[in-house]
């Protein structure tokens, strides 16, 4: 035999033994990253079952508000391919297990966070991005927590309290097999405009340089589901995304810059105000911005998303919460009617628009009464469909004509109530100016010049309002 075919013979031989050392390895039956308190019964398979087996059970919690760990003593026992283990949830504290099976020189391990069911529970997301910036989720497990379980996330309000956003979904979650998530982006590592304009860019309110995508919280959103949905081992990969107030600006933004092909519905629950499909309007008021590329057609397309805008109809307080910015202003004076303006200039894009408006009737800014609506919804669209508004109600109209003009429009409006009747004029900038009509009127219809012979060309806004309702309408001065 020369020696080429002796190595031949060799390495075929080795080859075998490996093939027989993987086949034979043992093997610990995969198990979701989450479990839920109480009994893990776990099974392995190994290559002899007359070999000395055996089990190393270990634990560690981390404090929730310190982080500080706390590791456990090694519990080793020689077992047959199967155990019972029970996993206790440490209170303020994320508790892992960690399971190791060995068979001889072979072995093989699974760790796991315990959460406990039917309450609030911290998991803690490392940001890749934001090494220094963790994301704790409350998770709220339901009672028949399994692989055929659905996900839902509950954006939180300007509060932070994303404990809370999350119980008040509990109940839903629980009778019908839902997990909730609930991301908490806090005031310390995220400003009120990287949280609700999705850190898209360095500045405030469109200023500064735009961010990669990959630094925006849209993105960490979809981090979080994507690695909650592999360590639930959940089969439906899609998720629900609902935000009340300043979470519902988030999910509309993020239904318009940041799209998520996972996300089955998105719902923005009385927002305080909004990013208008609109490229005359300067962001984040609307979509005008020099670093922004945003094309009539992808506004076409963000309307044929599955978006719900909800809002209570008792929600017309000016409370210390509503931004009250001139271009704010002009999308109505509460929060009720910036939800209707938002819808009209959507319908003005596509005439055909699929979203839903929906009322919710003598419900103020409640978060948890906005929930249970949204709630009901999900479990019953059908129920709901006469709440479309395919004609939005109007306490009065406002038009113009003509428009575009060069100097003078004239504004006709009908009023349906007596009252005090304010119409203002807009720059593009949301500045002030003129105050065309500030008095008393009776029901009826009227009419008012707009004199801009001594203004330039550009974008105007007319809005009407009797201080609980408004309108509005977009001028195009050109000369």
């Amino acid at each position: 035999m020369n020696r080429k075919r002796c190595e031949y013979f060799a390495l075929c031989f080795f080859l075998l033994m490996l093939l027989q050392t993987n086949i034979h390895a043992v093997e610990l039956q995969k198990v979701s990253r989450i479990q839920a308190a109480g009994i893990l019964a776990l099974h392995a398979s190994f290559a002899d079952t007359n070999n000395v087996i055996t089990w190393e059970l270990t634990s560690y919690t981390i404090d929730e508000n310190t982080g500080a760990r706390a590791d456990q003593d090694v519990i080793s026992v020689v077992y047959k391919d199967s155990i019972r283990i029970l996993l206790v949830k440490q209170a303020n504290k994320y508790t892992f297990y960690n399971v190791v099976v060995n068979e001889g020189n072979s072995k093989d391990s699974i760790e796991v966070q315990v959460l406990n069911k039917g309450v609030p529970q911290k998991y803690l997301f490392q940001n890749p991005v934001y090494p220094t910036k963790p994301i704790p989720v409350y998770v709220i497990l339901p009672t028949v927590y399994s692989t055929n379980s659905k996900m839902l996330f509950s954006m939180h309000g300007i509060n932070r309290n994303a404990y809370d956003y999350a119980n008040i979904w509990k109940s839903f979650g629980i009778a019908n097999n839902y997990i909730i998530a609930a991301p908490e982006f806090s005031s310390a590592d995220w400003s009120s405009s990287a949280y609700i304009l999705g850190n898209m860019f360095t500045g405030t309110n469109g200023t500064g340089s735009l961010n990669p995508e990959w630094r925006w919280t849209f993105y960490f959103v979809q981090l979080i589901h994507q690695e909650l949905v592999e360590a639930c081992g959940i089969k439906d990969s899609t998720y629900i995304l609902w935000g009340h107030s300043a979470g519902a600006q988030f999910v509309h933004r993020m239904a318009l810059f940041f799209p998520d092909s996972l996300v089955s519905t998105y719902i923005s629950a009385n927002a305080g105000w909004y990013t208008a499909p609109d490229t005359s309007v300067v962001y984040p008021w609307g979509v005008k911005h020099d670093l922004l590329s945003i094309s009539s057609d992808y506004l076409f397309g963000f309307t044929n998303r599955n978006l719900i805008v909800m809002r209570g109809t008792a929600d017309t307080l000016r409370d210390s919460n509503l931004d009250v910015e001139p271009l704010s202003d002009a999308q109505g004076r509460n929060r009720f009617e910036r939800a209707g303006y938002y819808y009209a200039q959507a319908r003005k894009i596509n005439p055909n628009l699929t979203w839903l408006l929906i009322d919710v009737p003598d419900v103020s800014h409640e978060d948890n009464k906005m929930a249970i609506a949204a709630g009901n919804y999900l479990l019953n669209p059908t129920h709901i469909a006469s709440e479309r508004n395919d004609e939005l109600p109007e306490e009065f109209t406002l038009a113009s004509f003509p428009n575009p003009f060069n100097a003078t429009a004239q504004l006709a409006f009908n009023i349906n109530q007596a009252g005090v009747i304010v119409m203002k004029i807009y720059n593009n900038l949301g500045e002030i100016i003129s105050v065309l009509v500030n008095e008393y009127l009776t029901p009826g219809s009227y009419r008012q010049t707009f004199n801009a012979e001594y203004l330039p060309s550009g974008v105007y806004f007319c809005v009407l309002t009797d201080g609980i309702t408004s309108a509005a309408t977009k001028l195009l001065l050109l000369k």
